[in-house]
């Protein structure tokens, strides 16, 4: 894996081109794997390279994949992809309705693809929710939180992500998804507080 250095999406052409669920995957597989070529590209998504091109290309012309060379194989040439940096840090401007609105998709997109997951893993008998063995969490839950309970969560959230990112080689590991996701309740588009005042949604003295 290269290319350690965070690069941070903030054009709407790039927020826009990764509200698909298949371009999501690549750039997912992308920043585990490394550089790679699109028929190895295939072969961690267990998609044909010729279903990869169009996303491929997509992601290419928004700058979200960029050539690293040329391989010589005993077949062929085959170019070698990579992203500009890693990990990918899409940024939400909540003043920038299509930001927003591009904001929204991707998450959509991303609950889609952790839908299929979790259906997958429990049908196959793979996902195990309970006892010694779990190795599956599916859940959701509502509460007040402090600030310093907020700072707590996200800072746990952090690490969630920091260890699925991290490299571990080809040793004893299985490949996981998790999907985050935190928000503040609304009503009317402002955020409910405990202290009998409804807040503004943008204010950033919120509790």
């Amino acid at each position: 894996m290269s290319l350690s250095q965070t690069y941070r999406v903030t054009r709407q052409d790039q927020r826009e081109a990764i509200t698909s669920p298949v371009r999501m995957e690549i750039l997912d597989a992308m920043e585990q794997s490394g550089p790679c070529s699109i028929a190895e590209l295939g072969e961690l998504l267990g998609r044909s390279p010729d279903s990869l091109y169009y996303h491929v290309n997509k992601l290419q012309e928004v700058g979200l994949i960029v050539q690293r060379g040329l391989r010589v194989t005993s077949r062929r040439r085959e170019t070698i992809l990579d992203l500009p940096g890693r990990p990918i840090r899409v940024m939400h401007d909540p003043q920038d309705q299509d930001s927003t609105e591009a904001t929204n998709k991707s998450m959509a997109a991303a609950l889609r693809l952790t839908e299929r997951a979790f259906r997958s893993a429990t049908e196959s008998k793979v996902a195990q929710l309970g006892g010694e063995q779990r190795n599956s969490v599916g859940t959701r839950t509502k509460g007040w939180v402090t600030r310093e309970d907020l700072k707590e969560v996200m800072a746990l959230m952090d690490r969630i992500h920091e260890i699925m990112a991290q490299e571990h080689g080809h040793g004893d590991t299985q490949l996981f998804t998790a999907t985050l996701v935190l928000a503040p309740e609304t009503r009317n588009g402002r955020a409910l507080s405990r202290r009998g005042v409804v807040e503004d949604a943008t204010d950033s003295s919120a509790a």
